[in-house]
């Protein structure tokens, strides 16, 4: 079932029940009670991109809005696959996506650099302020060469050698 969005069919069969149809008209529901899925299968649910957002052998389980679902042998799914974002369905299989570490790492990376700039802001004004201990002083200075280096790193590539906070 492909791109299911919400709608309100003439002849509702619960009130407070929200409704899901795929591009064909299909009712979401209606599949589901009408053994449209494999008891032995595994359910994905995936974005337009593909990347794949819900994964269950219990069909009922899923709550596919704005998805996609398809069903795959459960042999065909790749070990240690998680619903972080990092795997893709092509419409015949499941693979890693493609520029998922380099964004992840490229995340970590602004997030360790907001947090040595929250600390160096901090025992830069100790300094300015003539306020800093020769410890404080000496954080400063290494906070900021780990700052410097982690502005160097390259996250495209496969093996980053994050270098130690202070």
């Amino acid at each position: 079932m492909k791109s299911l969005t919400l709608y309100t069919p003439d002849e509702k069969k619960a009130s407070n029940v929200l409704y899901l149809k795929d591009e064909n008209g299909s009712d979401w529901y209606e599949s589901i009670d009408g053994k449209l899925w494999g008891e032995e299968t595994v359910k994905i649910a995936f974005d337009a991109a593909g990347i794949i957002r819900l994964m269950d052998a219990d069909v009922s389980k899923l709550w596919p809005l704005n998805l996609s679902v398809a069903e795959l042998k459960a042999s065909t799914i790749p070990a240690g696959i998680s619903l972080n974002g990092a795997w893709v369905y092509d419409g015949k299989k499941i693979t890693p996506r493609a520029g998922y570490a380099a964004e992840q790492a490229s995340n970590k990376k602004q997030a360790l650099m907001a947090a040595a700039g929250t600390q160096i802001a901090i025992l830069q004004d100790a300094v300015d302020l003539g306020m800093a201990t020769e410890t404080e002083t000496a954080a400063l200075t290494a906070w900021k060469t780990y700052r410097v280096n982690l502005s160097r790193l390259d996250t495209s590539t496969d093996n980053i050698d994050w270098p130690v906070a202070p």
